[in-house]
C-alpha cells in the first residue's frame, strides 16, 4: 500500500507537470516527465493488479474456498 501512494503521488505530481504549458518549452524535460509517468502508470497498474490477487485470495480463504 505504501507503495501504490508514493507512485500515486508521483503520478499526481507528473500530471500538474504535463499540464503545464511551461513544460513543453524545454523538449528534453517534457519528454523527460512524459517518459517518466508512463513508468510510474505502468507500476501502478501491476501494483494494483497484484493487490486485486492477494484480495481474492484472502477472500478465498476466508470463505474456505
Amino acid at each position: 500500500q505504501q507503495e501504490i501512494a508514493s507512485g500515486e503521488g508521483r503520478k499526481k505530481d507528473l500530471e500538474e507537470i504535463l499540464a503545464d504549458g511551461k513544460t513543453y518549452q524545454d523538449e528534453k524535460k517534457a519528454r523527460s516527465a512524459g517518459a517518466e509517468y508512463r513508468e510510474v502508470k505502468a507500476r501502478l497498474d501491476t501494483l494494483y493488479a497484484e493487490w486485486a490477487e492477494i484480495q481474492e485470495n484472502i477472500d478465498a480463504a476466508e470463505s474456505g474456498g
